[in-house]
Order: C-alpha cells, then structure tokens, then sequence
C-alpha cells in the first residue's frame, strides 16, 4: 500500500487526519491518513524512489537511497491542504520519472541535493575595506535555496533602485496575476513558460501600451508551494503567480482581468496604489522655477513593498503555513532542477530602457562611511582567507554606501595585519 508514513510504520493513530483517497499501482480506495504530532511524515518515499530503483546497486553508493528518502520528509503539523490538480496514478509515476528515466532522474536529485549541502560551506574570497570584512562564500545557485534566492533578489533591487533614481514616474502599481490551477512539482516549468508567454502577450498589447500609457513594469514570479493529498500520498503543489510594479495611466482592473483571462490566465487579482509621485518637486529660489529631485524615500517605500513578495515566502513563521523554506530538500532540489536556466524576474517598458541608460552614465562607488576607503575584493589561500576574517569584523549595516567620488582603494595589508 502506498500513503503516509511515521516512524516506519504505516498507519499510527491520532486525532490529526486526512480524510483522502489513497491509491497503489494496482487498487484504489479510501482511508483515513493519521500520524502522530511532531513525528516525521514521510510522503512519496515508497511511490517516488521505488519506481526510480528497484536494486540498490543501481545508485552508486548505498547513502545514496537513504539521502534521498530523508529529503523528502515533511515535519508532522496540522498544515492547510491546497487542492490537487486532475491526476491519476500514472501521471504522477510518469512525472516523478520524467523523460529521461527514473534512474536519471534520480541521479540528477541527488546531485542537485549535495551542491545544496555544500552551498555556503566553502570560503571563496573575502569583500573589504580597511576597517572590516566580508567572508563571501560559495553558492549553488539554486531557486529553492534560501541562500541563493535572497541573493538574487538582492542584486535585483539593486539594479531597480540604480532605474528608478533616474525615472520621472508619477504613478506607481502593484499587481498579482496567477494562473488558473496548481500545478505539480514536474509541471512548475511549463507552469512558468505559460506565464512568460501569457504576460508577454499582455504587455505587448496594444491597450497596454497605449491605452494604459505603461511606461514601465518590473516584477518576479514566484512558484509558492502548498501541500495537496493525491493518490499517491502528500506531495507540494504550486501556485504560480507573478507580482509586478508598473507605471503609467491607471488601468482598469476588470478590463485587466478580461484580457488576462484570455491570454489563459486565472480570475484572482490584486492591485493597489503605491504611490503617486517618485520625484520631489522643489521651488528654486534662484532661477524662479520649480526643480525636480529624487525622493529617496517614496522609492524605497515602492522597492520595500515589491521585496516583500521576493523574500517573504523563504522564512515563514506561521507553523501552519507553507513558505518556500518549508519545502523538504528533496522537493526543492527536484523543483530546482525543473527551473533550470529560467529567468523569474521581469522588466520591461520605454523608460526602462531609457532609465538603464541614464543610470549607466553615472559612476558610483561603494566606500565605507568609516574609514572613507573603498571596497574590494581579496582571494588568496584558505589560511589567508580565514585570518582575514576573524581578524576584522563584519561591516554594520549601512556602512558601506554608492558615493558619486572613487574613494582611494582599500590596503590588503591593513586587513592582514601587516601595517
């Protein structure tokens, strides 16, 4: 029988159940799934690794099988099902196997899985000025890492806040568009390619860019996981959404909603107003006339609020909700590897071209605000390195900021002691 299991057994009981359906290759029927709080569930351990080997010298080593059964272990906890998509038994075994084989399919997991245990583990260069350091570690470069997705995110807004600081926009938007259904963990590529395609198709319409008057959007789309209860046990599912920042006249949301539809879109949306002005409009004494200035402050305030849709999801503190950190390793490695090579940031629009390239004329430069030197980048042998690091402390946040002047380069000496 396939299903949920506890402590090895299959079936415990307690009052914390799944009135679901269970199914095996060969009968179907219903039961009641129970495991007792704070124990380890462990779904899709027989119907996901049993079709992928049924020898355990097929692996190349015997910790192989066990790595990969405890990746995809889910804490016990009384966690709000989403519904699962149309299925059936061999759907999902044909899914899980996908196009190249079982095996590889597991081969490729299990890589994935060890770049994400050695992700942060390795000491890789040192980032200092001459009053502190650094430590810049490797990474795996994962979407489902906590790490790494952080990471991106952040060099993201960087580069946002860099445009923005050079845009004129007067009215500023957010949206949420999603898809129609939830899609499992072998389908959230295809799930992403549709929204790519159906959102391209929106924002190259002609209401779009002339009705609306957009000027400008940049967003991210983000896959968020629930579990659903299938025939096969408890496996994620995901809700595949996009949250998007534009600028421009202001749209009508039924009308959206309309025209996303049909492009195969779902019905759910949400928008609302962040601001009406990003630029500070001052009178000039001296030439009589008023000047436009950045306002650092409203376009932190529309970058802040986009953030909490990029990173909110890593670190949830609801123990009965989903975020992307609850996803098991195992899920996150096989999501990961599904969304390989695929871009889940967005931007587009006129002035974001034409703001990129007034950004690009000015220099800036990362100086430290207490020593008045600049940043650079020190590698050299891991001994070197680790004194490096335990020798100065990290800079505070906010110490290090963009100035318009090169600050004098910083001396690798002082970080060693040498001076």
């Amino acid at each position: 029988m396939i299903g949920c299991w506890a402590n090895n057994r299959q079936w415990s009981e307690s009052p914390f159940t799944f009135p679901r359906g269970f199914s095996n290759s060969a009968t179907e029927g219903s039961a009641t799934y129970s495991c007792l709080n704070g124990e380890t569930v462990t779904p899709l351990t027989v119907p996901t690794l049993a079709p992928w080997a049924d020898r355990m010298t097929d692996f190349r080593d015997g910790e192989v099988l066990q790595r990969l059964t405890e990746s995809f272990q889910v804490p016990a906890a009384n966690w709000k099902l989403a519904p699962a998509p149309e299925h059936s038994v061999e759907s999902l075994r044909s899914g899980l196997a996908g196009p190249h084989g079982s095996y590889s399919r597991s081969i490729e997991i299990y890589d994935s899985l060890k770049l994400m245990d050695d992700c942060g583990t390795e000491l890789k260069a040192v980032l200092h000025c001459d009053c502190s350091a650094k430590p810049i570690f490797n990474s795996c470069s994962k979407e489902f890492c906590p790490t790494c997705h952080n990471r991106k995110a952040e060099i993201h807004r960087q580069d946002w806040r860099r445009r923005l600081k050079q845009d004129r926009g007067t009215r500023w938007e957010f949206y949420t568009l999603t898809m129609p259904r939830r899609f499992f963990p072998w389908e959230v590529r295809e799930g992403v390619d549709s929204l790519h395609r159906a959102f391209r198709s929106l924002t190259r319409s002609h209401w779009w860019r002339r009705s609306c008057k957009s000027r400008l959007w940049f967003g991210v789309i983000e896959p968020k996981p629930k579990l659903s209860m299938t025939k096969l046990g408890l496996i994620p599912t995901f809700n595949i959404h996009i949250h998007f920042v534009r600028s421009g006249a202001r749209m009508n949301w039924d009308t959206l909603r309309s025209k996303w539809i049909d492009r195969g879109g779902g019905s759910w949306l949400k928008g609302e107003v962040l601001a009406r002005n990003v630029k500070k409009k001052t009178w000039d004494k001296e030439s009589k006339k008023y000047m436009h200035e950045y306002s650092s402050r409203r376009t932190e305030a529309v970058l802040k609020y986009m953030s909490n849709y990029m990173t909110h999801d890593m670190n949830s503190k609801s123990e009965k909700k989903w975020g992307l950190a609850s996803l098991p390793m195992g899920w996150a490695a096989f999501v990961s590897e599904e969304l390989k090579g695929k871009q889940l940031y967005i931007s587009g629009g006129h002035a974001w071209i034409e703001a990129k390239r007034k950004a690009d004329l000015i220099e800036e430069h990362l100086a430290c605000d207490c020593c008045g030197s600049g940043i650079d980048y020190f590698r050299g042998a891991d001994w070197d390195l680790h004194y490096a690091v335990q020798r100065n402390p990290e800079p505070d946040v906010g110490q290090w900021r963009f100035v318009d002047k090169r600050p004098p380069p910083p001396n690798p000496n002082i970080l060693m002691g040498l001076v």
